[in-house]
């Protein structure tokens, strides 16, 4: 167990006066993070040769069977005469998230024995008298296959209503107009192509990279990846057994916990030794903090946070880490903006993602959900608050090798309009944009679970460890008067 360098009385203090101004100021905003319900990358949303389940599938005056066909398992679907025969495929809550793909495919070969009009529908959520979804239709003859190829934004190959990619709700195969029963069987339902808005995108990694040993090189964790005059502004080595309490306090600035949260933070969770800040999580019910008045959760875990402490606005952030395995888990370095004390602003007002006094924004450094497995880790922006004006960008397939001790340093470059993200010191990915934020931020490093990350989680294998051996952030000099 470890403590800030401030009395924990003190920081109880602090963090119960920063609750009460919230609790006037704002109610705690919908969870409206980007969908990270994406398919493996080669694209399979629904089959059985890959784990798919029959009972997975929803049917309406309809019925569903496996059977082999040359070597594959296919779904048999027999369709009713009566009513609106159809076949939905299982969604994620919230959505599938295709817009890696131009749209999505499925082959259909009609085995009965009457001529029919199959239809293939994407949809999303919406007011059905807007016709939120795009179909595609095919005649098929007995015996006789086609591939349905619903691009998305198009209707048997016409423009037609603009779907979202990101928003997937429902995918179906139906019958149009049936006048007998019918029998068809349907293969691997999955996405196709490549978006045009994507076509021509810069690529910095691939899966294959997951498998390939990283020797990091010489100069990471001693200067930015880029060239210019820098500052180191805070060098966070985790020595002694306490943190420093003029960067770090333990809570959230609003006290959380969130409502979809299933772990609680507790200081008990949190240790040094060595050079080394180590997060526990394990099964261990009880209050965040530890306090009675507080909500309960099943899991306990650790976080830092720099809010009111230590902020900074543009520069290189950097974390050294060896990241934990057990599945649902949700370790992540971000950044949330902090006006400061000085601005007069109330809590929440300090912390808006919204254009107010400065530009605003969460910045995730990495995101990591332990159920992708090593070597996958997510890059996002999202502003404009966390409600209808909600706005975000992200990467999600963002592949690295180990290294051989485990340890992996993931890197910030925030500019002006531009954000560019590195693993181990390579360039990884790159966005600019007019929304990127100009007010200070303050860094956050959380272990989460629950919420959209992930419901199923190994308690077989909790207790689970995540190390960090340090963070550390620089300023270009020329920008030091700024700060």
């Amino acid at each position: 167990m470890i403590s800030s360098k401030l009395p924990r009385a003190k920081l109880s203090v602090r963090a119960m006066a920063l609750l009460s101004v919230l609790t006037i100021a704002h109610t705690l905003p919908a969870d409206n993070s980007i969908n990270y319900n994406q398919p493996s990358i080669e694209g399979t949303i629904f089959a059985l040769d890959a784990g798919g389940q029959l009972s997975e599938l929803t049917t309406n005056d309809s019925s569903v069977s496996a059977v082999e066909r040359d070597g594959e398992t296919l779904v048999q679907i027999d369709f009713d005469v009566v009513g609106y025969p159809n076949v939905q495929f299982p969604c994620p809550e919230g959505g599938w998230n295709l817009e890696t793909f131009r749209g999505v495919e499925l082959e259909v070969n009609n085995t009965g024995s009457t001529a029919v009009k199959v239809g293939f529908r994407t949809d999303n959520a919406g007011d059905a008298s807007e016709q939120p979804w795009n179909t595609d239709t095919m005649k098929l003859a007995p015996g006789q296959s086609g591939k349905f190829q619903t691009a998305f934004g198009k209707s048997n190959r016409s423009n037609a209503y603009p779907l979202d990619p990101n928003r997937i709700v429902d995918l179906q195969i139906f019958l149009i107009n049936p006048k007998e029963p019918a029998q068809l069987t349907v293969g691997d339902l999955k996405g196709y192509g490549t978006p045009e808005l994507l076509a021509n995108r810069v690529r910095y990694s691939s899966m294959e990279d997951k498998d390939i040993l990283v020797t990091p090189p010489t100069w990471l964790g001693q200067r930015p990846p880029v060239a210019g005059d820098w500052v180191l502004t805070l060098d966070e080595n985790f020595d002694g057994d306490e943190l420093d309490g003029d960067v770090w306090w333990t809570r959230l600035a609003w006290g959380g916990p969130h409502s979809g949260d299933t772990q609680r933070y507790t200081d008990k969770a949190l240790s040094l030794k060595d050079g080394m800040l180590t997060i526990k999580t394990e099964v261990d019910p009880g209050h965040q903090y530890d306090e009675p008045e507080r909500p309960t959760r099943r899991y306990s875990a650790g976080m830092l946070s720099s809010y009111d402490r230590w902020t900074q606005c543009y520069g290189y952030f950097e974390i050294r880490t060896k990241l934990p395995t057990t599945r649902g888990l949700w370790p992540a370095f971000w950044t949330m903006p902090d006006r400061g004390a000085e601005s007069g602003l109330n809590l929440w007002q300090r912390r808006t993602t919204a254009d107010f006094h400065g530009r605003g924004m969460e910045i995730d450094i990495f995101e990591h959900l332990t159920e992708w497995g090593s070597g996958r880790v997510n890059f996002a922006a999202h502003w404009d608050e966390y409600g209808d004006d909600h706005k975000a960008w992200g990467s999600g397939h963002n592949y690295y090798g180990p290294t051989a001790d485990g340890f992996n340093t993931f890197g910030l470059l925030w500019e002006p309009g531009k954000l560019t993200w590195y693993i181990d010191g390579k360039l990884m990915e790159a966005w600019e944009s007019e929304a990127v934020k100009d007010v200070q931020g303050y860094l956050l490093i959380t272990l989460q679970m629950g919420r959209w990350a992930t419901k199923d989680v190994d308690e077989a294998n909790l207790p689970d460890l995540w190390e960090i051996d340090h963070v550390r952030v620089w300023q270009l000099a020329e920008r030091m008067t700024d700060q």
